[in-house]
C-alpha cells in the first residue's frame, strides 16, 4: 500500500511537472510561412505573456494548458486561440497580414488609415526618390498637397491649415525638433533633415494627432529615417548605396553614400551627404501685367572700402542665393534577445553662409537696405539612445525610452548699405530630452498608449559689431537675453483607440502640459528694458476625441473634435531683434498661450486598389492668436536703435479668428496601367473681429499628374498651380515685406513638369526630370525667393 501511494505521488508530481513545463510555439505568416517576430502573446484574463523572437519562436511559461491566448501584432490580424487545441495541431500559428497600403509607423507605434479619424498626408522612401527632393522642405512639397514658402535654397515653411514656424511640431526619429528659438515665421530649422536618410515622412494636419503635443497646433511633422535591420542568418550581410545628382537651375550638385553591417544581434547604418548649389536661376516668362516682377535687376559688390551697385548681368539669376551643406548620420542598433534592443543614434550637420536674398533685395528710395545679410555658417548636432523593451505585463506590452542631446548654433549677419559695421548675432542652444512612451493592450483589439516628454532648453545669445575694415570689434545688444534663458517643457498623455465593432473604432485621448519660460534682463547697458526678469508659467489639458466608421468594405467616415494650445517661447516672447529697417521687434511680457478648437470630418470612398476619393473639412476657432502690431516700449513707440530711429513692435495676442478650410484628393488607375492623382486645397482665415486675413493661410492650389510604366522606365507628367491674394487682402504683416510682391499682391501660377526614372538593372537606375518646362517666374505666396525656372535634374543612384 506505501509503494503505491509513492508510485501516485510521483505521477501527480511528474502531471504537475508536465503542466507546468514551459510549452514552445511557432508563429509564422499565413502567406508565405515566414516567422514573425515581436508578436505580443497574452493569456487572457492573467498577467502571463510572451513575445517571438525572430525565428517566431515563443515559450509560454506558466501558461495555463485550457488557456484562451490573445496574439497581436502590429502588421497582422489579432488571433485567439485555445492553448490545448494549438498543441494538439503542431503548436504553429498562422497570423493573417493586414494590407500595408495604409499602414505607416507613427512614433514607436503602427498607423492606420482606415482606424484613424484625422486627415494623414504620407511620404514614402521609393516615391519620393524619383521627385529627388533637394532638401525636407522639398520632401513636404513632394505630393504637392503642402504649400512651401522659401527664402533660402535649402529650407522652406510649410503653410499648414493657417499656421507656420513654431506652431508646426517637426519631430525626427521621435525626437522634438522645435526647441526654444523656432521662429514663428520660418522652418529654417527643417534644413537639417537630409531627405536622403528619410524612410517615411508622415504630416498629421491640425491638432489632432493623440500622441502630438499640444502645441502642434498646425500640423504634426514626423520625419523617419533609416534604422537598420538584424540579420537573418548567422552571416555579416553588408549592402550600400549612393546618389550623385546634378540640377540645372542651380548648378547643384549633390553626393550621397551610404553604407549598412548587419549582424544577427548588432547592426549599424552610415549614411554621408554634401550638396554645393550656385545661385538659383528663376524662369523668364512672366505675366504681361508684370514684366519686371522678380528680376535681380542689380545687387551690390564691395569694391575700394566702398559698396558699389552693379547691374545684373542675368536678370533671372538671383544672386546671393548659394549655398554649400553637409550631413552625417550614424546609428548602431544591438538587441539582447527577443525582448529589448538598443539604437544609438548621432546626427551631424553644417552649412555655409546662407544668404536672405529677401534682405537684400529690399530698398529705402531704391537704394538697397542692406549690403550684407545671410545666416550661417549653421551648427546642428544630435546624440539620441533609444531602448524599446518588449514583454506584456499589467502595465504595458511595450515601453519605449528615447533620450537626445542637441546643439544647435544659429548666426545672423547683417549691413547697411554704405556702413562699416557688421553686426553679428550668435545664439547656441541646449536642448535635453527625455520621451517615455508605453503601449498596452486592452481586450481583444483595444489599445491603451501613455507616456510623458521632459524637454529642457538652455539659450545663450552673443553679439558683435566688426568694422570691416579696422576689424575693431565691440560688443552690441544681443537679439535673444544677454544673460541667458530657460525654456522647460513637461507632457503627460494617455490615449485610447477601441475597435467597438469591425465598423466603428473610437479614438480618444488627453494631454497635460506645462511650460516655464524665464529671460535674464538685469545687463542693461545698450537697452533700457523696463523689467530684470521675465517668468512665463503656463500648464493646459487639451484633449480629442474622433470616430473612424467603415458602413460597408469600400466606404469610411470620419469625425474629430481636438483642442490644442501653444505658449510662446523664448523667440516669440523675448527676442529683441530688427526684422526690417526702421522697425524693431521688442518683448511683450504680457504674452498670452493660443489656443485652438478644431472639428473635422471627412469622407473616403476606396472600393479597390483601382481608385480611391478623399473629402476633408475643418473648422477651428482660434483665441489669443499671435500677431505682430505697433507697440509701446517704455510708455514710447519709437526708440534709438543703434543710431537710427525705429517704429517698436511686438508679438501681440488676437482676440479671437476662425480659420476653415477643404481639401479633395483622388486616384484613379487606368485598365491600360496608367496613374492618375489629383488634389484641391483651400483655406480661409481672418480676424473675426476685423476680417483681416491671417498672415499664413494659403491661396487655393492644387495639382494633377498622370504616372506610367513601360517595362524599366516610369513616367510621370505634372500640373501644379496656385492662385494669388490681391494686394488688399494681404495681412499688415505682409505689406511689411511689400518688396516680395507685386503692385498687385501674390500673382497665381501654374507649371508642367515631366519627371522619368529607369532602372538600369536590379542595383542602379537613371531619374531625369524636366521640372518647369515653360520657364514660367512664380513665387510662391509669402516667399522671399522666386521658385527655379526650367530645370533639368539628372540623378545616378545605386544599391547593392
Amino acid at each position: 500500500m506505501q509503494k503505491v501511494k509513492y508510485c501516485l505521488l510521483l505521477l501527480i508530481g511528474c502531471i504537475g511537472l508536465q503542466i507546468g513545463q514551459a510549452q514552445t510555439i511557432r508563429v509564422v505568416n499565413r502567406e508565405n510561412g515566414k516567422p514573425i517576430d515581436l508578436v505580443t502573446i497574452r493569456e487572457r484574463g492573467t498577467d502571463h505573456g510572451a513575445v517571438t523572437n525572430t525565428q517566431g519562436l515563443a515559450e509560454l511559461k506558466g501558461f495555463g494548458a485550457d488557456a484562451d491566448i490573445i496574439l497581436m501584432h502590429p502588421d497582422f490580424k489579432s488571433h485567439i486561440v485555445r492553448l490545448s487545441r494549438l498543441l494538439n495541431r503542431g503548436a504553429i500559428v498562422e497570423l493573417t497580414p493586414l494590407p500595408q497600403t495604409s499602414a505607416y509607423q507613427y512614433r514607436n507605434w503602427a498607423l492606420w488609415a482606415e482606424d484613424t479619424p484625422h486627415e494623414i498626408l504620407a511620404f514614402q522612401r521609393k516615391t519620393l526618390s524619383i521627385t529627388e527632393p533637394l532638401s525636407s522642405a522639398e520632401v513636404l512639397g513632394a505630393n504637392h498637397q503642402i504649400l512651401v514658402a522659401k527664402n533660402l535654397q535649402n529650407a522652406g515653411s510649410p503653410l499648414i491649415r493657417g499656421y507656420s514656424g513654431n506652431a508646426l511640431l517637426t519631430r525626427l526619429d521621435g525626437v522634438r525638433l522645435n526647441h526654444a528659438l523656432y521662429s514663428r515665421i520660418d522652418n529654417t530649422h527643417l534644413m537639417v533633415v537630409d531627405p536622403n536618410n528619410l524612410y517615411q515622412t508622415l504630416v498629421l494636419p491640425g491638432t489632432g494627432g493623440l500622441q502630438s503635443s499640444s502645441d502642434a497646433l498646425g500640423a504634426t511633422i514626423d520625419f523617419l529615417t533609416k534604422t537598420p535591420a538584424f540579420a537573418e542568418g548567422e552571416y555579416l550581410g553588408i549592402s550600400s548605396g549612393g546618389l550623385l545628382r546634378y540640377s540645372s537651375a542651380n548648378g547643384s550638385i549633390t553626393g550621397n553614400y551610404q553604407i549598412e553591417f548587419n549582424l544577427p544581434n548588432m547592426s549599424s547604418y552610415s549614411s554621408l551627404s554634401y550638396t554645393k548649389a550656385d545661385d538659383l536661376r528663376t524662369g523668364a516668362n512672366r505675366p504681361k501685367s508684370h514684366p519686371d516682377f522678380g528680376k535681380r535687376l542689380s545687387y551690390v559688390i564691395r569694391e575700394n572700402n566702398t559698396d558699389a551697385v552693379v547691374n545684373n548681368e542675368n536678370e533671372n539669376r538671383q544672386v546671393f542665393s548659394r549655398y554649400d551643406q553637409y550631413h552625417f548620420l550614424q546609428k548602431l542598433r544591438w538587441s539582447l534577445g527577443s525582448f529589448m534592443d538598443f539604437t544609438y543614434s548621432f546626427h551631424y550637420s553644417g552649412t555655409s553662409h546662407l544668404p536672405r536674398y529677401d534682405k537684400l533685395t529690399y530698398t529705402v528710395n531704391n537704394t538697397p537696405a542692406y549690403a550684407q545679410w545671410y545666416n550661417g555658417p549653421q551648427l546642428w548636432l544630435m546624440h539620441s539612445l533609444k531602448t524599446s523593451f518588449y514583454y506584456p505585463s499589467r502595465w504595458f506590452d511595450r515601453i519605449d525610452i528615447t533620450t537626445a542631446f542637441q546643439l544647435t548654433e544659429e548666426r545672423v549677419n547683417s549691413r547697411n548699405f554704405g556702413s562699416n559695421q557688421l553686426r553679428m548675432q550668435q545664439a547656441t542652444v541646449d536642448a535635453l530630452s527625455v520621451n517615455v512612451d508605453l503601449e498596452k493592450a486592452v481586450g481583444f483589439n483595444g489599445k491603451l498608449y501613455y507616456g510623458l516628454e521632459l524637454f529642457s532648453n538652455k539659450v545663450v545669445s552673443k553679439a558683435l559689431s566688426r568694422d570691416i575694415v579696422t576689424l575693431r570689434e565691440m560688443d552690441i545688444q544681443t537679439e535673444y537675453p544677454n544673460n541667458g534663458a530657460d525654456y522647460n517643457l513637461a507632457n503627460l498623455y494617455l490615449s485610447v483607440k477601441d475597435q467597438i465593432s469591425e465598423r466603428l473604432v473610437i479614438s480618444s485621448g488627453v494631454r497635460y502640459t506645462y511650460t516655464r519660460l524665464r529671460s535674464d534682463f538685469t545687463d542693461k547697458t545698450y537697452i533700457d528694458f523696463p523689467y530684470d526678469v521675465l517668468v512665463n508659467e503656463t500648464d493646459a489639458l487639451t484633449g480629442t476625441i474622433g470616430a473612424s466608421y467603415r458602413p460597408g468594405s469600400s466606404w469610411k467616415l470620419g469625425l474629430l473634435l481636438s483642442s490644442g494650445f501653444r505658449p510662446p517661447n523664448i523667440s516669440d516672447n523675448s527676442r529683441f531683434f530688427s526684422e526690417w529697417p526702421g522697425m524693431v521687434l521688442v518683448p511683450n511680457p504680457d504674452l498670452q498661450p493660443e489656443t485652438n478648437y478644431t472639428i473635422e470630418y471627412s469622407i473616403a470612398n476606396k472600393s479597390n486598389s483601382n481608385w480611391s476619393i478623399e473629402w476633408i473639412q475643418y473648422l477651428s476657432f482660434l483665441q489669443n492668436t499671435f500677431t505682430v502690431a505697433p507697440f509701446l516700449f517704455n510708455n514710447q513707440d519709437e526708440l534709438n536703435y543703434e543710431g537710427e530711429v525705429a517704429k517698436v513692435l511686438a508679438l501681440q495676442n488676437m482676440e479671437r479668428a476662425q480659420v476653415w478650410g477643404t481639401s479633395l484628393r483622388g486616384y484613379w488607375k487606368t485598365s491600360q496601367g496608367i496613374h492618375i492623382t489629383g488634389s484641391l486645397t483651400y483655406t480661409h482665415g481672418q480676424n473675426s473681429e476685423t476680417g483681416v486675413r491671417l498672415p499664413h493661410i494659403a491661396p487655393f492650389f492644387g495639382q494633377l499628374s498622370m504616372a506610367m510604366t513601360h517595362q524599366k522606365l516610369t513616367t510621370r507628367f505634372e500640373l501644379e498651380f496656385s492662385d494669388g491674394v490681391p494686394w488688399q487682402e494681404l495681412p499688415p504683416s505682409e505689406k511689411y515685406r511689400q518688396h516680395l510682391y507685386s503692385a498687385d499682391g501674390a500673382l497665381s501660377w501654374y507649371i508642367v513638369n515631366i519627371k522619368n526614372s529607369y532602372q538600369l538593372n536590379n542595383y542602379y537606375s537613371i531619374n531625369f526630370n524636366l521640372e518647369n518646362l515653360l520657364n514660367v517666374h512664380y513665387r510662391s505666396y509669402t516667399s522671399g525667393l522666386s521658385a527655379p525656372g526650367f530645370n533639368a535634374v539628372i540623378a545616378f543612384r545605386a544599391n547593392f
